[in-house]
């Protein structure tokens, strides 16, 4: 992470979290199928409180519908 993507705060943009999260779904979809992937549709993303910069981010993705 780098400087640019924290705000005054100290804090991480929330647009940079959810590019994290999308990278990680679309590295998971794509080991399920064993093939390239495409994305259609990323929604219900919701931040119940703010992350520092500096923090230890654990993402894990799964397989729902297929």
């Amino acid at each position: 992470m780098h400087t640019q993507e924290r705000n005054i705060h100290g804090k991480i943009f929330g647009g940079y979290l959810i590019r994290e999260m999308i990278e990680i779904g679309w590295v998971a979809a794509c080991k399920y199928a064993e093939d390239y992937m495409l994305m259609e549709d990323v929604t219900n993303i919701y931040f119940k409180q703010p992350v520092d910069v500096g923090s230890r981010l654990i993402l894990k993705a799964q397989i729902t519908y297929v």
